[in-house]
């Protein structure tokens, strides 16, 4: 008489008095979570901003703890909660078929993703409003060239001694040193995304980076002449800070020299360290307060304390609110 095989267990033959032989374990399925699209639907045309809300969204079993969502590859969103949305505005993306992708994670590393094929049109003439302001949390950079596309020409140069480190961009060699500096707390990949790939004008390379990192760029401009009154020879903190924004040496490892020679690649960092912040990264900062992700003014405050709405952020907040409501870049003789 043979042993039979039941739902993966081997069942063997007993002998005498009961001697069990050929026993083996059950095989055990390892559950993955679950996940399909609730929209948009298989097919489906999209243009314009697509909001936080129904217009793209995904179903997720209760096992679900993180679900992140692609376009063509790329990463547009992070979601750690229900509802499971997926705001994004396609006109960063071009005309045409698209994949839309989302993978659900469990807290034991399971993965299952799920797919949809969508199709972008927004037409000549379609590109988002050429000022940058805040995107939401989780929101993706965008590509040099994507952010270099958007910004306004502005021929006017506020500080003519910027000149030189506006047109200095870094070599692979110089931005591989950064890139070894392992210690954004498992967000590496909003570090390997500063670049310094852009040159202009003052003006315009704050553009540029808040474009990138979808931040408001009138308070990048203010945070800039609060630090620099945007100048990027300044050197300050006893040596150990440099440039528009004031990257901090011996706080952010291996930037210097890049910070001081490189205009795009000082606002850039600062920039990428901003979405760090409030994209919520920086989650050491819960033992100095009750940090949370989505904060613009306490991830511009931890800029400067290194603490989460402390007195010295707070301090730090309010001016450069009122280098905000002054405008002084707008201003003759600037």
């Amino acid at each position: 008489m043979r042993p039979r095989r039941l739902r993966g267990m081997l069942i063997g033959l007993t002998l005498g008095a009961g001697a069990l032989i050929g026993l083996a374990q059950p095989m055990v399925a390892v559950a993955h979570p679950d996940i399909s699209w609730h929209t948009p639907a298989a097919g489906a045309t999209i243009s314009g901003v697509v909001a936080t809300g129904p217009a793209c969204s995904v179903h997720v079993d209760q096992t679900t703890s993180m679900v992140d969502f692609y376009i063509d590859g790329r990463h547009i969103k992070q979601e750690l909660n229900a509802p499971w949305n997926c705001p994004f505005d396609s006109r960063d993306f071009s005309d045409g078929a698209h994949t839309l992708s989302a993978t659900a994670s469990d807290d034991d590393g399971h993965t299952t993703s799920s797919s949809v094929q969508i199709k972008i049109a927004n037409g000549a003439g379609s590109a988002p409003s050429v000022k940058s302001t805040l995107r939401g949390v989780g929101s993706a950079p965008l590509s040099d060239q994507e952010a270099a596309s958007r910004v306004r020409p502005f021929s006017y140069e506020h500080k003519p001694g910027n000149a030189t480190a506006n047109r200095t961009t870094p070599t692979r060699t110089q931005l591989d040193n950064y890139y070894a500096a392992n210690y954004w707390d498992g967000c590496e990949w909003r570090r390997d995304r500063v670049t310094g790939n852009f040159t202009g004008t003052t003006d315009e390379i704050i553009q540029w980076a808040a474009h990138k990192w979808g931040l408001d760029e009138d308070v990048m401009r203010a945070v800039a002449h609060k630090e620099s009154t945007w100048r990027q020879s300044m050197i300050g903190d006893n040596g150990t800070s440099y440039g528009m924004m004031q990257v901090k040496s011996t706080v952010h490892r291996r930037t210097y020299p890049l910070s001081q020679k490189s205009t795009a690649f000082n606002v850039d960092f600062y920039a990428a360290m901003q979405r760090y912040y409030f994209d919520g990264c920086a989650t050491w900062l819960l033992d100095f307060g009750s940090y949370r992700s989505g904060d613009m003014w306490g991830s511009i405050g931890a800029w400067f304390s290194g603490r989460w709405h402390n007195s010295g952020a707070e301090s730090y907040i309010s001016a450069v609110k009122s280098q905000l409501a002054n405008r002084a870049w707008g201003k003759p003789g600037f």
